[in-house]
């Protein structure tokens, strides 16, 4: 069974609140991403959810809105959960890792809608088999073909199984990536 087959057999099984809800959860999660990036950027809270809102939908729409923005906190959402196990077993395991593709681009201000999280990971065969041990009760896991897809340097995924979300990994034994994973600040672990 392809990992698309288990994702999409997990996504007709869920109820029609609980699709809406992932839904949800993603767009959550990449405009808290984006927001989180501005922050960094501007000193004040506002200011950043102002130029957000410049960023997404245009000036006027800013200008309109100006201090109505308010600043609020919420809990872990579902995307946020899905990748906190993960990213314990890679640090657990000393697994350099980063988080690319759409997540990656909402934490640098700009946000993109999707439905799974993209990683590289310098996963190597001697980490597989702790690695599926530690993961198999959260993620939909094959060991087999982690294994082939890291002697490969190729990808493989996960599908988090509470919240359907998938995660696609891609590995440093590329050149590219191997550069990628060691440059830029906050590399992991």
């Amino acid at each position: 069974m392809t990992i698309e087959a288990v994702q999409l057999e997990l996504f007709r099984k869920a109820s029609p609140a609980k699709r809406f809800a992932l839904m949800s959860s993603f767009s959550s999660t990449l405009r808290k991403a984006s927001l989180k990036n501005l922050e960094q950027r501007f000193s004040n809270p506002l200011e950043a959810r102002l130029e957000w809102m410049r960023l997404h939908y245009g000036e006027k729409i800013a200008q309109i809105v100006g201090n109505k923005i308010q600043v609020s906190r919420s809990t872990v959402n579902e995307t946020e959960g899905a990748l906190q196990r993960l990213v314990e077993v890679f640090t657990q395991l000393s697994i350099s890792y980063r988080i690319v593709g759409s997540v990656a681009s909402s934490a640098q201000g700009m946000m993109r809608a999707t439905l799974d999280v993209d990683m590289v990971a310098a996963l190597e065969s001697h980490h597989i088999p702790e690695f599926a041990s530690r993961l198999k009760n959260l993620y939909y896991i094959d060991e087999e073909l982690v294994s082939e897809a890291v002697a490969r340097g190729s990808s493989f995924n996960l599908v988090h199984r509470d919240t359907m979300i998938k995660l696609i990994f891609l590995f440093s034994a590329n050149v590219l990536t191997t550069k990628f994973l060691s440059r830029g600040k906050g590399s992991r672990p």
